[in-house]
């Protein structure tokens, strides 16, 4: 193949919808596709891909904002204004490159460039990462060619050509030895180590649970890996002056950070659980409770029926549970070994691939 083949990816809001449109990406260039990303202004896609080298189309366009304060109100206001503008750019953005394939990764950036490829006549593909789809996916998989999903539960959602992947694994979380891992991060090497994650732009109730109860986890004789999100590193930054408290804005090599720990407590977004099962991790879920129709937590009950995680409900941070859960998997030498194996089970590291050959066929 050469780059006469060109592809657009659009997708972004949050890494768990870019992440995937990156993964994909890389393996379509490796197979001499030329590739170009549509995101939006407001999205981590803004920072994330400049600092990859893209030149990506940003649209100036954002989700629905379900809140009822003055901000979200003027931000509905001029929604429809924003989506016309936003529109006639990719239709614009589309006749120039003259794409072979649009994929849509989810998220609100994705659902403007993907109705503009449909009603431009230009072959489409949905990759769709949640148990429950998101509202571009619902309303277009009936108009797109193929879409891609990772959960089965999410079938029931669409229509059309269905096809069950799995989500899509960045090329650069790398699996190493977890010493070998601990030395690149220059932690402790034999200390038992508890990796917090609260997504790409971190969790605000997970912070403030941790921020609490950390010196728990240090008098226990743990360390402590903390992806903390870039709005709330200010606040969290000076803990990193005590001892084996690491605190990080965004982990760049994530893949680092999941072989040095033993467990991850985090979210339950699919990329996370695709990434998790990946590095072979246990891990503690704590859904998001607002989702979209409760989706995180199916991701996870999904998990733990299959005894690779345990679910703990947000509801629940402030009883003391999650500290009894953390405890006595690690007082337990068997059960986290158990649970990674398990988790390994659910791996399905080919997704990449399946969807860039689904791709190029469309192509």
């Amino acid at each position: 193949m050469t780059d006469d083949v060109r592809i657009i990816i659009a997708g972004g809001g949050t890494g768990g919808h870019l992440f995937p449109a990156i993964a994909i990406a890389d393996e379509l260039r490796a197979r001499g596709a030329l590739v170009k990303f549509v995101g939006s202004k407001f999205g981590i896609e803004a920072q994330v891909l400049p600092h990859r080298g893209e030149s990506p189309l940003l649209l100036s366009i954002r989700g629905i904002r379900r809140d009822f304060s003055m901000s979200s109100i003027l931000t509905n206001l001029v929604f429809p204004f924003r989506f016309l503008v936003a529109y006639i750019k990719s239709v614009r953005y589309l006749r120039r490159f003259q794409p072979h394939v649009v994929v849509g990764t989810g998220g609100y950036s994705s659902g403007v460039p993907l109705l503009a490829a449909i009603r431009s006549g230009f072959k489409t593909l949905i990759q769709e990462q949640n148990s429950y789809p998101g509202i571009t996916s619902r309303r277009l998989s009936s108009k797109v060619d193929i879409i891609c999903t990772a959960f089965e539960e999410a079938t029931a959602y669409l229509s059309g050509d269905i096809r069950l992947y799995g989500n899509p694994v960045r090329k650069t979380v790398k699996v190493l030895e977890k010493s070998t891992a601990r030395r690149e991060m220059m932690i402790s090497e034999t200390l038992p180590t508890l990796f917090i994650l609260g997504g790409s732009q971190g969790s605000l109730p997970l912070n403030i649970h941790f921020q609490k109860q950390h010196l728990i986890y240090l008098q226990k004789g743990y360390q402590i890996i903390w992806q903390c999100g870039e709005a709330h590193f200010p606040g969290l930054k000076s803990l990193n002056d005590q001892k084996n408290i690491h605190i990080f804005p965004f982990i760049q090599e994530m893949g680092i950070a999941y072989s040095a720990a033993d467990l991850v407590v985090c979210r339950a977004g699919a990329l996370t659980l695709a990434e998790l099962c990946y590095c072979h991790k246990a891990s503690v879920l704590i859904p998001f409770p607002f989702a979209a129709a409760g989706h995180q937590r199916v991701n996870a009950k999904s998990m733990a029926d299959r005894g690779a995680a345990i679910l703990t409900p947000q509801s629940e941070l402030s009883t003391g549970k999650l500290e009894a859960q953390i405890f006595a998997l690690f007082e337990n030498p068997e059960t986290l070994p158990t649970m990674e194996k398990n988790a390994g089970l659910l791996a399905r590291p080919d997704a990449t691939k399946q969807i860039a050959t689904a791709i190029m066929g469309l192509a």
